[in-house]
């Protein structure tokens, strides 16, 4: 204001609280410094006390040696001048320098030495580094590896992993069916309740007709066939549920399947068909006369043992399937023990009896379709 006087400062109070600690700060610097100018003081003093007390005692000593050699025994500090004490004091002095000297030159020694081991610590720090250095690029050669391991290892579970899942899609594949393709329905030769139709359908494996005997267009060549077929497929389904007969053996030859029975040590052999590399008057022909017919009558009695046969390893199959599977398949067809089947009693079979052959074959058939089913390799 104009009214006030030019000289005189108006602050603030945020300025006056700076001014303060200002000043504050400075006071106590001041009484740092005071303190340590007092502490030297101090220090100077007691420097000087101890400078005091060493002169006398060494001119103590340097008194009680002199007496101690001869000297003056009435020998007094108290007359001693402050040079002679400072000169004493110096001699002492010059011996616990050269004390010290040789201390010196003896540490100058160790240091030398702990150099020398110095030198050897980093010589050997270096090697240490290379060998550390080493290590980490076999680290990294085994990351390396272990990546192309693990990419290996995933390629490889994927490959597992697909052909897992192709065992498991061929597991459910049935291949005693794929292998041999049964066709048999109930108006094929001898369906219709086994009453005996006279259709030309017949039971069919692998497209080929399974009779006892030829008809019209039916020849002895493939019924060969057929019944080799299916010598084939039992020899198959016996391997696959390892079973083995005591007494029946299969021979699935191509020419004609044979079926051997052993009783009482003794080998019988039965044809399933007629063997047509034999020129024994019985392999028939394609004419129709008399002749050829009484063969036919004698071929069609050489089937019936072979029925029999074939129909009694059928049945020990079955059984032995049976056991192993327990209660977890479904029932077979037609109830069949070694000497019949269904209805029939093939110890009353005749070579005569077409129809009844037919029904016999027709429900093997059936048997072994069944057969086929439910011994695949899955089980």
């Amino acid at each position: 204001d104009d009214g006030n006087n030019s000289d005189d400062v108006c602050l603030c109070r945020a300025c006056l609280e700076r001014v303060t600690r200002a000043i504050d700060a400075d006071t106590e610097r001041y009484e740092q410094e005071t303190q340590a100018y007092m502490e030297a003081v101090t220090s100077e003093e007691d420097r000087e006390r101890q400078i005091r007390q060493t002169l006398s005692l060494n001119a103590e000593v340097a008194a009680a040696a002199a007496a101690d050699g001869g000297g003056n025994s009435a020998f007094d500090l108290k007359h001693m001048s402050g040079d002679e004490l400072v000169k004493n004091a110096a001699l002492n002095f010059e011996s616990e320098v050269a004390t010290l000297e040789a201390a010196v030159k003896e540490y100058e020694q160790e240091l030398h030495h702990l150099d020398e081991l110095m030198r050897e610590q980093v010589q050997r720090a270096a090697i240490l580094s290379r060998e550390e250095d080493l290590v980490f690029m076999d680290q990294n050669d085994i990351e390396i590896d272990a990546n192309e391991f693990e990419n290996v290892s995933r390629h490889l579970t994927a490959r597992c992993t697909e052909a897992h899942k192709e065992a498991v899609a061929l597991s459910k594949v049935n291949l005693h069916l794929a292998l041999f393709d049964i066709v048999v329905s109930d108006d094929c030769e001898g369906g219709n309740s086994h009453g005996g139709s006279q259709t030309s359908s017949y039971p069919r494996i692998n497209g080929m007709c399974l009779a006892h005997r030829p008809r019209f267009d039916l020849g002895w060549a493939e019924i060969n066939c057929a019944w080799a077929s299916t010598a084939q497929l039992l020899l198959f389904i016996g391997s696959s549920i390892k079973f083995t007969s005591d007494d029946l053996r299969v021979v699935p030859m191509s020419s004609c399947a044979k079926i051997m029975e052993i009783r009482s040590s003794k080998k019988y052999v039965h044809n399933l068909g007629i063997d047509l590399d034999q020129n024994d008057g019985r392999n028939g022909s394609s004419s129709s006369n008399g002749t050829h017919q009484t063969s036919r009558m004698s071929d069609h009695l050489i089937m019936v043992p072979a029925i029999r046969a074939f129909n009694a390893l059928l049945s020990q199959m079955m059984e032995h399937l049976l056991k192993q599977k327990k209660a977890s398949i479904k029932a077979h067809p037609f109830k069949i023990s070694r000497t019949t089947i269904g209805s029939y009693d093939l110890m009353r079979l005749h070579e005569e009896d077409g129809p009844s052959a037919s029904a016999v074959i027709f429900c093997i058939t059936k048997n072994l379709k069944w057969l086929a089913h439910n011994s695949n390799l899955e089980a």
